[in-house]
């Protein structure tokens, strides 16, 4: 990972050793930018060229551009190192831009070091006439074959030191055909730049002070295309957007193989599972217009007082209804005498808005409460978990969310829960309390235990589609309801309690189960991207290689990858 040092900002230089002297290699880089080159196709294309780079670099199938997809806004994105709320660039006009202020990388490296020859060869008359200020030779041709020839021509002088190819033959072909190896016209254009690339690389080496010299080369694409992803390779997040996949290969002749691959999205969740919801879905709902389903026998034994020490964990759907719904307190999963949020003895989970919450309480004292800080909003499977248990003589309740802690409460020595032992039934879906939108979602994977599992323990079992009987609190289970039955109006109690749900099915509702093919329990979206390379971070790749510390001032945002 990139740091704030300047030390730490470099790649680490090094030294070759003949059958005589050191010799310290003078570093150059050739910059290929393969337009439209989406990232799977590439690698599915098995292109001999890309692969046989491998075994010396830093790479990533999976490394990403801006979601925009335009062929301005990813060389703008490459060619500045900071993202389009800086360049301002968006598409290929390039109208209202600011390369006055963050400007590309040619004039970056003429600053620190003048020196340095810059040649650009571009297909796009855009990229040369826009992207390409500074550079010692900027040129820009009808085809990708004179692209090439022209950086071939350039690798056979002795005073190149930075060479930039842009081609779009790829991009061409995608547009037209489509983004997907599986397509003739888009994969022989990919095979045909790599027999581009092959020739170059043969001229690459064939240069007469090759040997003293130490060259970083970057193949990367602007941006990926549209193409089907299928579904089992779908994880709802920014690496199943076509448009966005690029890939991104960083080779030097001493370099380890380092593959960036995808990182977790979330575990595959899929099966046919239970639609709890009521019609209408507004605060008019009641039981009699809900699919809902409880338990009618032995409910007793979820009683626990207000002594015992127990653990709920559960999976959640929570469907997403468009931003003028809001959930307003449906409790979707309890055991409470009296339903309404204020009194009551019992405990039970509902939602506010996009949050999660456990409360417990008894008459006449009210509830005890504690949200997860964190917003579900992206309409996957997420396992939630709290831990009730008696902690230095006081009540408390630890709160889990993918099987991370997110919240703990402890309820004062003041506010006297009492029992919260009751008559009612334990039951899911639509649950009268006050007013407000009722639940439309799914549960699964229910799991009720006597006894207060361990943080470790939750975490490692929290992600899982089901639990067997190696699972280590397994005699303390009193509940286990996988609930993907698939069909009937039944809901198996897979413990050894026993105790099934009975599903009803409300006026105006249909009872709906539902084939689901989703993610369980995904990272934060916020920070996936930052796990793979993205087209701001070659700029600075590059300028770390030439051994060019960037000031703050220039406000670059991307990062480094380092190999070893």
């Amino acid at each position: 990972m990139s740091c704030n040092s300047e030390f730490d900002k470099l790649l680490p230089s090094r030294e070759y050793n003949d059958s005589t002297s050191a010799i310290v290699k003078t570093r150059k880089v050739l910059y290929l930018i393969v337009d439209g080159a989406r990232g799977w196709s590439v690698r599915d294309a098995n292109a001999p060229n890309v692969m046989s780079l491998l075994k010396n670099s830093t790479y990533s199938w999976n490394s990403l551009s801006d979601s925009l997809g335009t062929n301005g806004n990813g060389w703008a994105d490459l060619m500045t190192g900071v993202k389009k709320n800086k360049h301002k660039i968006t598409d290929d006009s390039f109208a209202g831009n600011q390369l006055a202020q963050y400007p590309v990388i040619f004039q970056r490296i003429k600053a620190s070091r003048p020196e340095t020859r810059i040649a650009s060869f571009a297909s796009s008359t855009i990229f040369k006439d826009n992207l390409t200020t500074g550079a010692d030779v900027s040129q820009s041709f009808n085809s990708d074959a004179e692209v090439k020839t022209a950086v071939v021509a350039e690798l056979g002088s002795d005073i190149a030191s930075l060479i930039v190819g842009q081609f779009d033959a790829i991009d061409i072909a995608g547009a037209q055909f489509g983004y997907d190896d599986s397509v003739p016209e888009y994969r022989n254009a990919i095979l045909q730049f790599d027999q581009y690339l092959g020739e170059m690389l043969t001229a690459l080496r064939s240069r007469r002070d090759y040997a003293k010299e130490d060259w970083l080369v970057v193949i990367t694409s602007n941006h990926g295309g549209q193409a089907m992803i299928p579904p089992a390779q779908d994880d709802k997040t920014v690496f199943s957007y076509p448009k966005a996949n690029t890939f991104t290969i960083a080779y030097n002749a001493g370099y380890k193989p380092y593959l960036i691959n995808k990182p977790f999205t979330g575990n595959k969740y899929t099966g046919k599972f239970l639609r709890l919801y009521s019609a209408p879905a507004n605060n008019t709902a009641t039981i009699a217009t809900s699919v809902r389903a409880e338990v009618k026998n032995n409910n007793s034994i979820y009683n626990f007082g207000d002594t015992t020490s127990f653990t709920i964990e559960l999976k959640v759907k929570k469907n997403i209804r468009g931003t003028s719904f809001v959930y307003e307190w449906p409790v979707f999963f309890s055991k409470r005498f009296d339903k309404t949020k204020s009194v009551g003895n019992g405990w039970a989970f509902a939602w506010e808005s996009s949050k999660w919450r456990f409360f417990m309480g008894s008459q006449g004292v009210g509830h005890q409460a504690a949200d997860d800080p964190t917003t579900l909003v992206d309409g996957n499977w997420h396992s939630l978990a709290v831990v009730v248990y008696n902690k230095n003589f006081l009540r408390t309740i630890r709160y889990f969310r993918d099987g991370k802690q997110v919240a703990e409460l402890s309820i004062a020595s003041s506010v006297k829960l009492g029992t919260m032992n009751n008559s009612a039934p334990l039951e899911m879906g639509f649950i009268p309390v006050d007013t407000g939108q009722p639940f439309d979602g799914f549960l699964s994977d229910i799991r009720i235990w006597k006894a207060p599992l361990s943080d470790a323990v939750i975490a490692q079992y929290a992600c899982d589609s089901r639990i067997t009987e190696s699972h280590p609190y397994w005699n303390r289970l009193i509940g286990y309801w996988p609930a993907n039955d698939g069909s009937g109006l039944i809901i198996k109690d897979e413990s050894p309690a026993g105790n099934d749900f009975h599903i009803s099915v409300g006026t105006g509702t249909t009872l709906q189960w539902t084939d689901q093919n989703d993610v369980l329990c995904p990272p934060p979206t916020g920070n996936l991207a930052k796990l793979v390379p993205n087209t701001v971070d070659v700029p600075s790749q590059i300028l770390s290689w030439l051994a060019i510390t960037p000031p703050e001032t220039w406000g670059l945002d991307g990062r480094v990858w380092l190999n070893q």
